[in-house]
Parts: structure tokens; sequence; C-alpha cells
């Protein structure tokens, strides 16, 4: 590659109206033996399409010399080199409109880009097998944006063998990007798992897949969206679902609702207080926060306001503790005043007898809508 790098014009490309970059150098540093210049390399690549770098036209072919060092059996550092490759591969779209960093055709510069990132699919194949997890993790991200019927076979393949659970739930959520025609048994049977973690990357693949048409998939998303902190610590599973859950859209999120409300009488006392502020979560846009009015609320989020003022247990919950990572010690979180935090976002009402009354105003005003 060292011949043809040297030999490359890069002038071809249009500087626009950005800054100058080295793209020759930065490319053979990927190939250096030097630790800190690949780092750095991959670092400078990264930021070029957002930068106020010019000579955009040109990542098509820097990205083919990217995949020719990633397929030298030589080079270092292939997991961090991929996703940098599936980094600038996804961010065409994006970085393709800055105008003043790029003048030509937009569509014209993503379809190569495409057919760049494609071009590397045996490489990503080969490090499907790799000897890390991390090259396997990376190799499933790429695999993930060739077409269905390059990736799947391979991917199912690996999911079969692979024993590291961090490439099992990376190679699910590769599938279910991909959404094939119908849902793996290798990737039913670990909606039951006890790690969350697999639980989830399960049921996201599926429910993608099925477009949330799958009842074990959403009913397993809807419990990991609401399930306490404490119960999957260090982890952000609990937003994820909830993510794709919204992903899903407004109807799959009143589907997740009834089961939210029903599973209120099912949770212990100990976890109640933070389920119901789960809940509210769950239910309500994040920030921006809007402010919610009786005459704005909707039947969804009612319903489970309706449900919050009737639970007698939560309203004489006084605190409750919440495990945090090591080394801090537990936390105690005043039931009262996170509610007060919770609901004053919306400018919504925090005690029962103002909340009940809120609703009850809801609820006849969306009558007389009707």
């Amino acid at each position: 590659m060292a011949n043809s790098l040297d030999e490359f014009d890069w002038t071809q490309f249009d500087s626009c109206a950005g800054k100058d970059i080295d793209l020759g150098s930065l490319l053979h540093d990927l190939g250096s033996d030097e630790l800190g210049s690949r780092a750095n390399a991959r670092g400078m690549l990264s930021d070029w399409p957002y930068e106020g770098f010019g000579r955009l036209g040109a990542m098509p072919q820097v990205l083919r010399f990217m995949i020719e060092t990633l397929s030298d059996e030589s080079s270092q550092d292939k997991p961090e080199l991929l996703e940098l490759i599936v980094e600038l591969a996804e961010g065409a779209s994006d970085y393709s409109e800055f105008k003043q960093w790029y003048s030509e055709s937009r569509e014209d510069l993503t379809e190569e880009i495409r057919r760049a990132f494609e071009s590397g699919g045996e490489t990503y194949m080969k490090m499907l097998s790799g000897t890390t997890a991390d090259m396997r993790i990376a190799a499933c991200k790429a695999l993930s944006h060739i077409s269905s019927s390059t990736s799947l076979g391979p991917l199912l393949d690996q999911l079969r063998v692979e024993s590291d659970d961090s490439v099992c739930r990376e190679v699910m959520t590769a599938i279910g990007r991909l959404k094939p025609d119908a849902v793996e048994p290798e990737i039913e049977h670990r909606l039951k798992s006890n790690d969350p973690e697999t639980a989830l990357s399960a049921a996201t693949a599926v429910c993608r897949i099925t477009h949330g048409d799958h009842e074990t998939a959403f009913a397993t998303l809807a419990k990991l969206a609401t399930t306490p902190g404490k119960q999957i610590k260090q982890s952000d599973v609990a937003s994820s679902a909830l993510s794709v859950i919204e992903e899903l859209g407004d109807e799959s999120l009143r589907a997740a609702v009834d089961q939210w409300v029903n599973r209120m009488t099912t949770v212990s006392i100990d976890d109640l207080a933070e389920y119901v502020h789960r809940l509210i979560i769950c239910c309500f846009p994040p920030h921006p926060y809007p402010a919610i009015r009786s005459d704005t609320i909707s039947s969804a989020q009612s319903k489970v306001l309706a449900e919050i003022i009737a639970c007698d247990s939560y309203w004489e919950i006084q605190n409750y503790v919440v495990e945090q990572e090591p080394p801090y010690p537990p936390l105690t979180v005043d039931v009262a005043r996170e509610r007060k935090k919770l609901l004053s976002r919306y400018t919504m009402p925090n005690s029962r007898k103002e909340l009940r009354e809120f609703v009850q105003d809801a609820h006849r005003k969306s009558q007389g809508r009707d």
C-alpha cells in the first residue's frame, strides 16, 4: 500500500473552503509501529469530516486505503481501525451536506462511500472469527451495514459457536439491524436469559425484525424498561429498552403502558417507589421537558397517573435505597422529593390530592373533546 499512497494525488479533490489536511501521512500512520502515531491518525481522521477540513470528496478512496490496512495481517489495532471505518461510513449522510467543505453531488458521494465500505466485506467477515472479542464485536458492527443476503449467514454461524456474551449481544444487535424475514431460534431462546443485557439484545433484535409484533419479546422489553436500577447494576438496560419501545412507535408505547400499570400490583414493596418513578420517566417526554396541562396530557399518561394515585402502598413509602457503583455507598432517596422533582419538570402537581384533581380535570376535558 505504501507505494500507491505515495503516488496518490490528493489534490484532485477540492479543498473547498476547508483547512488542508495531509491525508496521505495520516493513512501511512495507521500502519505505524508506534501506538501513539496510530492513535493520533485515527483521531485526526475521525475529526476530519466535522472540523473544517476540506477534501471530503476523497472519503471513498480514504476508506479503501483504510480497508487495505485492515486486511494486512501485520496491522495492529484492528478493532479500533474497523470501528473508525464504520464511523466514517455511517456519517456520510451528515457530513456530505456540509456545502462549505464539499460542493459536489451529495448523492454521488454517499453512494461512492457505500460502495467503498462494502468492498471490505470479506475482510469484515474474516474478522468475525478473530481471536479477540473486540475484533469480533467490531466485525459485527460493520456487517450490520452490509446487505442481509451477504452477512446474515456468517452472523448466525458465529452466534451458534460464540462463547463470549458481549459478542453474542453484538451479533444479535447486528441481525436486528439487518431485519431478516424471520426470527431465528438462536435469538429467540435468548429472550429467557437471566442476564438482562443479553435479554435486551435478543428482545431488541426480535422486535425490530417483527416491528414489535412478538408477544414474548415485547413483554421482555417492557419489563426491562421499568426494572428498578438496583436490579440491573452498572447498566443502562432500562433506558435502552425504553428507547427501543419509543423507536417502535406510539402504538407500542401505549401497549407497554398497559403492561406497566398491570405490573404495579406485582412489584414488591421494596421496589415499588422506584418502579413508580421509573414509570413516570417512561411515560413522559425527556428533556426538554414540555409543560403538561390537563388539556394536553395523553390518555396513556393520564392512565399511568391514575394508577399511581390509586396505589395506596406507594404513598405510604417515605424512602428507598439505590445501590451505586463501587466505591460509592448506597443512596437513600426521599420519595416525596423525588416525585416532586420528576413531576415539576412538566409543571404538574405532586401531592396526591392535587394530582387526583389534575387527572379528573383531564378526564372531563377529554370527554368534552369526544
